[in-house]
Order: C-alpha cells, then structure tokens, then sequence
C-alpha cells in the first residue's frame, strides 16, 4: 500500500508527459524506488533491533548466551559474516559494527538469520 501512495504522482506525471520527458520521468522514478527500498530497509532493521534486544546493547544476551548485542549476533556468526562483508575490523561487541553488518546482512539476502526478519514469517 505504501508504494503505491509513494508511486501514485509520479504514474500520473509519466501518463502526461511527452518523448523529451521521458528520461527525467523516468531518472525520478529511479530515485524514488531507491528512496522507497532505503526506507523499507531502515524500517525493517529498526523492527529486527526492536524485537531481538528492544534496542539496548549493554549486556543484552541471547539464545542461551551465544547471542550478544543489539542486533544479537553469535559470535561465530559475525564472523563469517564480516568476512563475506570484506570488514575484517568489525568487533562483535561494538554497537556501531553489530548494525552495520545487520544492515549487510539484510541488503545481501541474510535477514533469515534473524527469527524477527519479516520475510520469515
């Protein structure tokens, strides 16, 4: 439903135009999908921190322990998934790293690691 609000001027706008428009028409429309997937993705990180660790970092463990952090990575976990990220750097209990990756994670098709992602329900 929101796409289609978001999507709704821009299809009027493309209905009305004429063969020199065309490129700007369709330049806009690029950026507005683009806006509309970067506002998806923030919605849906904001979701997965909100259920894993009600968005606090200090001492938040989960899963019997394997699990740390605001995004509750497992360690191991983390690692392979900085390694895909190219990020060697990233420390597992920093806030900062855990939702950069997170947000790799999600933008590369591993939001099913997390049993709050949205597509796994």
């Amino acid at each position: 439903m929101k796409k289609i609000i978001l999507l709704m001027p821009i299809l009027l706008i493309m209905s009305c135009s004429s063969g020199k428009d065309d490129v700007l028409i369709s330049n806009l429309y690029a950026k507005i999908s683009m806006l509309q997937y970067e506002l998806n993705l923030e919605q849906e990180k904001l979701s997965i921190l909100t259920c894993e660790s009600g968005i606090k970092h200090e001492g938040v463990w989960g899963d019997n322990g394997k699990s740390y952090g605001v995004a509750q990575w497992q360690l191991r976990t983390f690692n392979e998934m900085k390694t895909k990220a190219g990020l060697p750097h990233l420390n597992w209990k920093s806030q900062k790293d855990q939702i950069h990756l997170l947000d790799f994670a999600l933008r590369n098709g591993y939001g099913k690691y997390w049993s709050c992602y949205s597509g796994n329900k």
